[in-house]
Parts: structure tokens; sequence; C-alpha cells
């Protein structure tokens, strides 16, 4: 990453807990893997453990300060957490999910620049046909209003001419956010439809800057609507369910094995 921004969430697999080298450690050892990980994440990057974050962690957890020490050499020995230089330490796993985080926020901001600059021109464009049309209409009210057939009656038609060529503004598409998606995909699924991963859903659109083909989205819900039926993205249920098989997992189409990170 750039420089160091904390990271709200990640995408996390409950398969990487129960299958990985982590979950055969002792108690103390994932406690302070759980602990460095939160400070990672807050961090936005690897992080150094002076002696009082040591003994702070040690008041959490109701150890000693030594117990600490041997645990993160236990992690780092059998290589669950890194060492990179100095006293600076860092997770594999999760640096990979932070940069993933990072590309999205980097592609998000490059795709609100071209939307602001498609959006300026649009409503240059929409302002010079406002003109047109505005001009026009009042030639057309000055030649109701030149021969009235009632008294005001000219002055009223071309009112009336300005309001029906006053142009409609479409609705804005707002980006929802993880947490709008997340409920109305578990409103969705407590309804009895396939429950959709609101984080895959989320980073899909975030990366292709929210179009279906080459349109533009204009209501989300629809899209999330659209993957429950497994049409147009998602997961779904197109495989078998992934086997663990130790620190391996085994994928449900047979053909590869990924090592778990950790």
């Amino acid at each position: 990453m750039s420089e160091n921004q904390s990271v709200p969430w990640i995408k996390w697999e409950f398969s990487h807990w129960l299958g990985g080298k982590i979950s055969r450690r002792p108690a103390i050892e994932q406690a302070v893997f759980i602990n460095l990980q939160a400070l990672i994440m807050k961090e936005g990057g690897p992080i150094e453990l002076p002696d009082e974050d040591r003994l702070d962690m040690a008041d959490r957890l109701h150890v000693d300060a030594d117990d600490i020490d041997k645990a993160i050499d236990n992690l780092a020995a059998r290589k669950i957490i890194e060492n990179v230089g100095g006293e600076l330490f860092t997770i594999k796993f999760l640096a990979e999910k932070m940069q993933s985080v990072e590309e999205i926020r980097e592609r998000r901001r490059l795709a609100g620049a071209r939307g602001g600059l498609a959006k300026a021109s649009k409503c240059q464009a929409s302002a010079t046909e406002t003109l047109a049309s505005a001009t026009n209409s009042l030639a057309n009210a000055s030649s109701v209003v030149a021969e009235p057939t009632r008294e005001g009656e000219g002055v009223r038609e071309g009112e009336r001419e300005l309001l029906k060529n006053k142009p409609k503004k479409s609705p804005q598409f707002k980006r929802p956010t993880i947490e709008e998606v997340t409920e109305y995909a578990d409103s969705r699924s407590s309804a009895g439809n396939r429950k959709v991963d609101p984080i895959e859903f989320m980073d899909h659109y975030e990366a292709n800057g929210w179009v279906r083909g080459k349109t533009a989205i204009k209501d989300w819900r629809a899209c999330l609507r659209t993957w429950e039926r497994g049409s147009n993205g998602g997961t779904g249920n197109r495989r078998p369910p992934d086997q663990h098989i130790g620190g391996l997992i085994q994928h449900g189409d047979a053909q590869a094995v990924t090592e778990i990170p950790f």
C-alpha cells in the first residue's frame, strides 16, 4: 500500500481459521494472532511491538509479557506471521487482502473522476438544450400573445408551453454502502431467496465502475435480485462446495488445490 490506511473490513472465510496451521496452535498463540491482525488492520500495514504494546496485550489476555514474546517467536518460526525487518511484523495473507482493498479504493477514485468529467459535459449539453428549448418556447408564446382570442389567454398558453418543454431530470444513481447491501441481501434471504454474498457483490461492481455491460446501473437492488437467480454474477450454487484436507482447500471442481494462507 502506498501509505498506511486503516482497513474497515476484509473478506474472511471460516475455512481460513478452521483448516489452517493456526488452528493447531496453543490458545495463547491464537489469541496473540487475533490481536496482531486487529493492530495491522488498524495501522494499515506492518506494525512494531514496543514493550508498552506487549505489556498492554499481556494485560488484555491475562498472561505475562514473557508469554507474549514466546507466542510471537513461535508464530514467526512457523511463518504464520512474518518479521519484515527489525521489530516490524505483518501477516502475508492479511497484507494481500489489504492491498486488494487499496486497489478497490483507487479504482473508485478514478471512476469518480471520470464520472465527474462526464457529468460536467452532460450538464453543459443539457444547459445548451434547455436554452434552445426556452428560446423556442418564448417564440411560440410571443406568437400566441400577438393574437389572443380572449384577454390574458395568450399569456397562459405561453406559460403552459414553457412547462411542457421543460426537460425532466432523471434520478441520479447513488452507490450503496456495504451496510445497505448486507441489510438488503439478508432481508431477501430471510424471505426465502438465495443468499447473495454482499462483499462479493460490492467487489464486483466497485471494480467495473457500477456498470452492466456498457450501461450504467440505475438500481443496484435490481442487480442484487438478478444475482439471486445466478444470471449475472455471484458464486451461487454453480459448483460443489470446497473440501478441506488438513491445511489445504480442494475446490469443488477438483481442478485446483489451494494452500490455506496461514
